[in-house]
């Protein structure tokens, strides 16, 4: 329940914090928009009640501080004692409490991952902690990786972008374990919180009626070796491959080089005051994105032909005019540049593998063509971007 810190908010003297009730929650929100974790919450509540067939019968309790600093106050207010974390779900007194991290997806992400634990322990386990650390903390981070837009809350999904890139950090950490899913299982083998959320995510979806039966046996007190073997069996070479396999297909497609980067429903949010930046894990044909300005002034497109932080090239969208242009050590020189329809809103940009050449094209018109090599991915400046990309 306890979580390795990952940094504090940028917000030095945050602005008074903000109480609010919702169906089933009291709440406490410091610096972030209250009225939306109320809502993400109790989405969120829907989806636990459906999981595990039955809610808490209590209102539930959950804090989020700006900084740090303030949480460790709350922490000790109320005798938690000091923790050195991000957030915690304290069986005392029945409350979550957590602080701001440094992006908002994994903000949001911790409070999912709180609230989990505190769901869970109240509606299933007398408010006690149950199983091995891969079962609580793997249904904590299961739940945890969402995609939330403001509306619609999906919880146990493989996020698109997100700057911890967990499904990375899980395949890398089973490979490490030399891929003992056995010993892990049974609790033999530690494993951090990434690899039990993924560890939680195949089983739910993939041995769903096994899951059913194993969480039943760990969730009142059975012993993890005795829960899996009655509910597993013995863990085969072909059942430890299904999941390495299972692993290897569900990565997160893109990886950020310059923050901040989340999915927002069918778009992937792109926001900074400078250049930001995200390459796709693999190297993509075609890339073709239809771009809504949500704030600030139209500066962004794609990013190509990316060999480092100062070499790579863009296709850059500006109201009324499309250009390539290559980046060398901070050098920035224009390729090629065409006007387009300022009266598009949404204009759609695209990069296309043709042989050896990258073609370039905006709202269907060829901007021009370079030679492909490097990474490609999504790009802007100095504002606030949604990309919905094409199938």
């Amino acid at each position: 329940m306890l979580h390795a810190i990952l940094g504090l908010t940028l917000l030095a003297c945050p602005p008074p914090g903000a109480e609010i009730k919702t169906e089933h929650y009291d709440l406490y929100v410091e610096s972030i928009d209250a009225k939306d974790v109320g809502a993400m919450l109790e989405a969120l509540y829907a989806n636990h009640s459906k999981f595990f067939g039955g809610a808490p019968r209590e209102r539930l309790r959950l804090e989020v501080y700006a900084t740090f600093e303030a949480f460790q106050e709350a922490t000790k207010r109320d005798k938690v004692g000091t923790v050195e974390a991000g957030g915690i779900y304290w069986s005392g007194t029945k409350t979550a409490y957590l602080f701001l991290q440094p992006s908002e997806y994994y903000s949001r992400h911790l409070i999912i991952h709180e609230a989990t634990h505190q769901f869970h322990m109240l509606a299933k386990t007398g408010n006690q902690g149950a199983g091995p650390r891969w079962y609580s903390e793997g249904l904590a981070e299961y739940f945890a990786n969402h995609n939330w837009d403001g509306k619609t809350l999906l919880t146990g999904v493989v996020p698109a972008v997100s700057l911890e890139n967990d499904p990375a950090k899980a395949l890398k950490q089973f490979e490490d374990l030399k891929e003992d899913l056995e010993g892990i299982a049974r609790g033999t083998v530690a494993c951090d919180n990434v690899l039990g959320g993924a560890l939680v995510h195949f089983l739910v979806n993939n041995h769903e009626a096994k899951w059913k039966s194993l969480a039943a046996r760990l969730d009142v007190g059975v012993s993890a070796a005795s829960a899996w073997k009655k509910s597993f069996g013995k863990t085969g070479p072909e059942f430890t491959k299904s999941f390495k396999d299972w692993l290897v297909a569900h990565q997160q497609p893109l990886r950020i080089v310059w923050v901040n980067w989340q999915e927002r429903g069918d778009a992937i949010e792109g926001k900074s005051e400078w250049a930001c930046a995200s390459l796709f894990r693999s190297a993509p044909a075609s890339i073709e994105a239809e771009i809504e300005l949500k704030k600030g002034d139209l500066k962004a497109g794609l990013i190509f032909n990316y060999k480092s932080n100062d070499d790579y090239a863009l296709l850059q969208v500006t109201k009324g005019r499309a250009a390539i242009l290559k980046v060398d050590k901070n050098v920035l020189n224009e390729l090629a540049g065409a006007d387009i329809d300022p009266a598009i809103e949404k204009p759609v940009v695209a990069y296309r593998r043709d042989g050896s050449d990258a073609v370039l094209s905006v709202n269907g018109k060829e901007i021009g063509r370079v030679k492909a090599e490097g990474e490609a991915g999504l790009w802007l400046q100095s504002c606030e971007v949604f990309f919905r990309l094409k199938k």
